[in-house]
């Protein structure tokens, strides 16, 4: 499994190298696209001052079809924009099929200790969506639906046994 970081906003070499270090601890190849992409202005509210999530996740997809057909297996975009949902007042990230989208302007950047911790686990928590890992049962898993940066605070930084097979099994390429 290979996945590929892309950065829509400037980010910090240490968040970068955070969040591509927990990815290789289990096991999954990662490459940094240095280049930021930019945010899609044209999905700004600009009365809300904030952006539209499903209409940059639809833009972003796009543009990741060419990262997917260099080679990778999915990408995680990083944004540091605030973003919104339908009715939410903001959301976090969104994922589907291989593609991951994050926005971390809510995350509180002041204490670099915990804001890097946020971020490495927002994009793990959104990647395992765009795979199809979702913990299900009692306790916290990495992998437990967030909708607020409590939720987030809340997660521990490893996913559960159980999420932590179905990872293996999403991530272990056939060859025939």
């Amino acid at each position: 499994m290979n996945l590929a970081i892309v950065q829509l906003t400037r980010q910090d070499q240490l968040i970068l190298r955070a969040v591509q270090e927990s990815f290789e601890s289990m096991g999954i190849d990662v490459d940094i696209v240095l280049q930021p992409i930019g945010p899609h202005i044209g999905s700004l509210d600009w009365e809300r001052v904030q952006f539209n999530a499903e209409t940059m996740f639809r833009w972003f997809r796009t543009q990741c079809s060419e990262i997917l057909a260099g080679g990778y297996d999915s990408t995680a975009g990083i944004a540091e924009v605030d973003a919104y949902l339908g009715g939410y007042e903001y959301i976090l990230s969104m994922a589907s099929r291989g593609v991951s989208l994050n926005f971390t302007a809510r995350l509180d950047n002041r204490d670099v200790s915990l804001y890097v911790k946020r971020v490495k686990k927002l994009v793990l928590n959104s990647w395992g969506r765009s795979q199809g890992i979702t913990h299900e049962g009692g306790g916290k898993c990495l992998f437990s639906e967030i909708r607020t940066v409590n939720d987030l605070d809340g997660l521990p930084e490893e996913p559960c046994p159980r999420c932590r097979s179905g990872l293996q099994i999403s991530t272990t390429k056939v060859s025939l």
